[in-house]
């Protein structure tokens, strides 16, 4: 007896297997997609806090001397006003303001020197830099080779949880 086809025995157990395969198949493909988003997620963290830390460096270490203030408003809160040689709003020597306000830290670029309270003709950008449970900046000075140097630092507490504490020296003492 000659055969010239698959029996069904045969072609159930072929189709159990494929079956078996693609289950298989879509549940890596399933772990990847779940890895890839999680991955994704903690690359947008990481890249938002490393925009945050550049920023907040550059505007302290290009700071211009003498035209930083820290104003303590609160025990988790100060306002500083700068004047710095870092824009983000391609302006020359802007003066920054950074304020937090319920819970949110705002950064203010303007042309027009600011004082604090802010009128309503404050003229510039407003940005909304970070959710924070604390935003802190301690000012120092040291002598070095006969010159006074500025230093910064900068306490924040993300509402996230995550910290933010960096050491700035000004670049610009002149």
């Amino acid at each position: 007896m000659k055969r010239n086809a698959f029996t069904l025995i045969e072609m159930m157990i072929a189709i159990v297997i494929f079956s078996l395969i693609v289950v298989f198949l879509y549940r890596s493909y399933d772990a990847l997609k779940q890895s890839n988003e999680k991955y994704a997620t903690i690359t947008k963290r990481m890249e938002r806090m490393w925009r945050l830390k550049k920023m907040l460096y550059l505007d302290f270490a290009l700071s211009l001397k003498s035209d930083v203030s820290v104003l303590n408003q609160e025990r988790n809160e100060d306002v500083v006003i700068l004047q710095s040689a870092n824009s983000i709003h391609n302006r020359f020597n802007p003066y920054i303001a950074y304020i937090m306000r319920d819970g949110w830290l705002y950064r203010l670029e303007s042309l027009r020197k600011l004082q604090y309270p802010f009128g309503a003709d404050v003229g510039g950008d407003v940005d909304k830099v970070a959710q924070v449970k604390r935003f802190r900046v301690y000012k120092a000075m040291k002598k070095e080779n006969q010159n006074a140097v500025s230093y910064y630092l900068v306490d924040i507490k993300l509402e996230n949880g995550e910290s933010i504490l960096y050491k700035i020296r000004s670049l610009n003492e002149h």
